[in-house]
């Protein structure tokens, strides 16, 4: 019980010191190891995938964190211990030039809100004054072969 209520004031010690860097961030607790005995709620599976593959490897893992004066938030805002630093982490199916949108499944005007909201948030993210990294379709399908054979 003691290293939990320690990891709580390491956490919540962590939080503060971000925020102090970032007052534009706001973190909730990070994810715990019983977050990831099943799909965690909000998360799609290969989000999921890749948050347990991180938490696995000893990372923290905040999951979509708030930014001041942002519309749409991040997958998720990670942290290494290795380092000590953190960065915004998105994930996206599609691919750097947004050419792999399925228009044959799914409405023209659909795809388009779709392709719009997508790209504003990217253009949030890389603007907030944040680190931050965004994994494209490209570095998904590697990951998918050097490291989660069934991230999708």
């Amino acid at each position: 019980m003691v290293e939990k209520e320690q990891d709580t004031v390491n956490y919540l010690q962590l939080i503060n010191d971000f925020e102090v860097i970032y007052p534009q961030l706001h973190l909730t607790p990070p994810l715990i190891e019983s977050d990831f005995t099943t799909l965690y709620p909000g998360m799609n599976s290969y989000e999921f995938k890749f948050a347990s593959f991180l938490y696995s490897n000893g990372y923290t893992i905040f999951r979509e964190p708030n930014i001041q004066n942002c519309v749409h938030v991040p997958d998720f805002f990670v942290y290494s211990p290795f380092d000590d630093s953190g960065k915004l982490v998105e994930l996206t199916m599609y691919n750097r030039e947004f050419t792999n949108c399925n228009v044959s499944k799914r409405p023209r005007n659909e795809v388009k809100k779709t392709l719009l909201r997508k790209r504003n948030q990217l253009e949030e993210i890389k603007e907030c004054g944040i680190p931050y990294i965004i994994l494209y379709r490209e570095e998904l399908e590697y990951i998918r072969k050097e490291y989660i054979n069934d991230l999708f």
